[in-house]
Formats: structure tokens, C-alpha cells, sequence
């Protein structure tokens, strides 16, 4: 597959072609166009980027994870372990997608330590449940962004309220359907117990990377600065006390703006130090570089910028781990596709077409 960049540039060679054939536009004037509308994108692809690193931050936020494990802790079996896993993923993509995509892997992991269950099975239902999800999620980006004040298309289009796209009985019913049917499929795909790939608790284990945090107890002024709760807390009251303000003045009206900063207040809150939740978003800014910011980035503003792309591809350890997820998820859909032709046969069969 192409690199992203490159399908970017494709598609603007594509975009500048029909405009001079089919725009009557000289090349001159459609180069205008590309230039005018380059930096328009500039606010948007950092909305785009801000949900994916608030979404990150909020998964590995400390809080998070203890609830994380005390929710793998309730399924005993096989077939409730991927049922609560897609269930937990579809619902924290439907809350951000950011959010989802990061958690719903973690947490199939948390899974996997605690129940004997095929891993890469676990991690495709958690993507492929997210994935679901997404039709009516809060944070999808074409609802939300002609929702949003100043989008791009505001003189065409005005304003499209959320209660005609995510919120409406379409968006819901469907996603509604789709996790469930992801639900029902994976239970159906799940392999005996001698054909499953168990990864052991132990080396589930090697994979966790909390954010570490020096102690305080020596710290200078400076450190304890950074470290300081009334700091971050005074912080999170004033970014809260807007987000009330919002509400009751504006209604429930959210628009990528409002919801990027509710993910960044509620983040903040829970990691309970500025220094903490910086550090955080570094690591998730300089693994999403190689995982999915820069894509982000590409698709959404059409050029890599000022992102050093090609000097440095180094990966934090937590996006390491996706990568390891994403290969396993491979062996899933290998063995939906056998499951796929096996149900085929037995159709033909069935229908005479394949009988003795």
C-alpha cells in the first residue's frame, strides 16, 4: 500500500486535472484554488490530531487503566471475554475515536492476562467493534465538523445540527446493528480450545509502559512547579466551569472545538499533574508521528510540514504495541475468510450445486 502522503498528492493531481477539464480552469487559476484552500485545512487537521492525543492520553490516564482492570476482571470465559471486549471498545470509540482505538487493545490485553482466550481473535473484535461504533460516534468527522462554526463548507451547506446525523435514528440503529453483528460474528469465529492462540499473562505483561514520573520527595522548586496539584487543578476547575457555561448557554451543541477541550480538561484531571499529562502527550505525539498523527496530518492538510518525516520513525512502546496488535489481527481475518469459503461450500452444497 501506498505511503498516505502519496495517495494525498495523487488525489490532488486527480483534483487539479478535473478542475482544469471539467472546471473550465486554466492550471494556473486551479494552483490558485489548491494554494488558497492549503492553510484553511490548518485548524482542522489539528482537530483531527488533538482527538487522536487527547484520546491517547485519556486511555493511558491512571484512573482508566484501574477501571480497565477491574472490568477484565469480570468475564470467566472465552466467549464473554470477546463479547466484553468489543462491548468496551465500541463504547469508548463511540465516545472518541481517539479514545477507542487506543483503549480498545489495551484493554483487550487486560482481558487476555486474566482468561485463556485466541489474542488475535480479541484484538481484531476490539477493532472491528470500534470500527462499528464509529457510524454514530461523538467524535466522527464529518457530523461534527459541519456542526462546528467557521467549517469549510458553512457558506454552502450552514450549519447541520447533530439531532439530523449521530444523534438521528440512522446513525444509531446502524451502529447499533454493527455491534452486534461484530459481536455475533466473533463469537461465532472463536476456535477450540486446541486451535487457539493463547499469548501468556506474562508476556502481556511485557508489553505495559506506564508513564513514569520522577518522585518529588528531593525535587527543586521547579519540579515541584510541574508537579503541583493546585496548578493543574485551578486549571481543571476553570476549564470546567466553562464547559458548564457552554452547556447551559449553548445547549447540547457539540462541535469538535468543545469536545476536543472536555477531552483535554477531563484528561489533565485524571493523570493529576500538568508534567504527568505533557509527558504523556509526548510519548503519544511521537509514536502517533509513526502510527497515525502524521497520516492524520497528510490526509487532512495534504503535506508533511514542518514533522521531520524521514529523519526519525522511532515509535514510543505503547504504539509498538498496536503494530504488534494490528499483525495479530491478521491471523483473525485469515480465519474469517476460511470461515467464509467453508460457509460457501456448504451453501452449494446445500443448494445441489456442489452435492455427490
Amino acid at each position: 500500500m501506498p505511503d498516505t502522503v502519496i495517495l494525498t498528492l495523487l488525489l490532488t493531481f486527480a483534483t487539479v486535472i478535473m478542475g482544469v477539464a471539467l472546471a473550465e480552469q486554466t492550471l494556473m487559476q486551479t494552483v490558485e484554488h489548491w494554494y488558497g484552500g492549503f492553510w484553511d485545512f490548518l485548524a482542522f487537521a489539528m482537530q483531527m490530531t488533538l482527538i487522536l492525543l487527547t484520546g491517547f492520553g485519556l486511555a493511558m490516564a491512571p484512573a482508566v487503566q484501574r477501571a480497565m482492570a477491574r472490568i477484565a476482571a469480570i468475564p470467566k470465559t472465552p466467549l464473554a471475554a470477546v463479547t466484553m471486549t468489543a462491548l468496551v471498545s465500541a463504547i469508548a470509540c463511540w465516545v472518541s475515536w481517539g479514545f477507542g482505538l487506543v483503549l480498545g487493545p489495551i484493554f483487550a490485553r487486560e482481558i487476555a492476562k486474566r482468561v485463556e482466550v485466541d489474542y488475535p481473535l480479541l484484538i481484531a473484535a476490539a477493532y472491528s467493534a470500534a470500527i462499528a461504533a464509529l457510524t454514530a460516534g461523538l467524535t466522527i468527522t464529518a457530523p461534527i465538523t459541519v456542526n462546528t462554526p467557521g467549517h469549510f463548507l458553512e457558506s454552502q451547506i450552514s450549519l447541520v445540527t447533530l439531532s439530523e446525523t449521530i444523534f438521528g435514528p440512522t446513525f444509531l440503529i446502524t451502529a447499533f446493528l454493527g455491534v452486534t453483528l461484530v459481536i455475533w460474528a466473533f463469537r461465532q469465529m472463536m476456535p477450540d480450545a486446541d486451535e487457539a492462540i493463547i499469548v501468556k499473562a506474562e508476556d502481556l505483561a511485557k508489553m505495559d509502559a506506564p508513564v513514569e514520573i520522577a518522585g518529588t520527595e528531593s525535587a527543586t522548586f521547579a519540579q515541584r512547579l510541574n508537579h503541583s496539584r493546585i496548578i493543574t487543578y485551578t486549571l481543571v476547575l476553570g476549564g470546567s466551569a466553562w464547559i458548564v457555561h457552554w452547556f447551559i448557554t449553548q445547549g447540547f451543541d457539540l462541535n469538535l472545538n468543545i469536545l476536543n477541550f472536555i477531552f483535554l480538561i477531563l484528561g489533565l484531571a485524571l493523570h493529576g499533574s500538568v508534567q504527568r499529562y505533557s509527558q504523556c502527550f509526548a510519548n503519544g505525539a511521537l509514536g502517533c508521528r509513526y502510527y497515525s498523527a502524521v497520516p492524520v496530518l497528510r490526509r487532512h492538510h495534504g503535506h508533511d510540514g514542518g514533522l521531520g518525516h524521514g529523519r526519525d520513525h522511532r515509535p514510543v512502546d505503547g504504539f509498538r504495541r498496536h503494530a504488534l496488535h494490528l499483525r495479530l489481527s491478521s491471523h483473525a481475518v485469515s480465519r474469517l475468510r476460511q470461515h467464509l469459503r467453508a460457509l460457501r461450500r456448504w451453501s452449494m452444497g446445500n443448494s445441489g450445486t456442489g452435492a455427490d
